[in-house]
């Protein structure tokens, strides 16, 4: 019971505990991370597990500069991403920010994007600001 609490089930014990009491070392993985996404999950997981590293090791010079690039970026892009294997004007329809985390005046050019003449973006405002007295309930409220 203690560790489900703890979100450790049989293979965590079997692979990692047994492992490191045998061998007296922390165990050892191979570079990939095959694992499903602890948020499509139906079972509780630790917090660590919904946070992942999207590269495995950093070598210096860098391996494959052009790949490690992409997976390194902040960047993304907002819009509906059309199939790859059909090229059409409603795929190209995309915005790249080059950060999620944005300023006041980025903020302000993204929103200029709902105007028509800048593409028509469909856009909504939600505000999560709440009052502290309201405890957590209150985000439910504001939003």
């Amino acid at each position: 019971f203690a560790q489900a609490t703890f979100g450790w089930g049989l293979e965590d014990i079997g692979m990692q505990i047994q492992d490191m009491a045998g061998a007296a070392k922390e165990t050892t993985y191979s570079m990939g991370d095959d694992a499903p996404l602890a948020c499509l999950s139906e079972r509780p997981h630790p917090l660590y597990n919904y946070f992942k590293q999207r590269f495995a090791q950093v070598t210096n010079p860098p391996i494959d500069p052009l790949r490690e690039g992409v997976v390194m970026s902040l960047g993304m892009t907002l819009g509906k991403k059309e199939s790859i294997y059909k090229v059409s004007e409603a795929g190209a329809r995309l915005i790249h920010l080059q950060s999620p985390l944005l300023n006041g005046a980025e903020m302000e050019a993204l929103a200029s994007f709902a105007e028509e003449s800048n593409g028509g973006f469909k856009q909504q405002y939600l505000s999560t600001r709440y009052a502290l007295s309201d405890g957590p309930e209150g985000i439910k409220k504001a939003l």
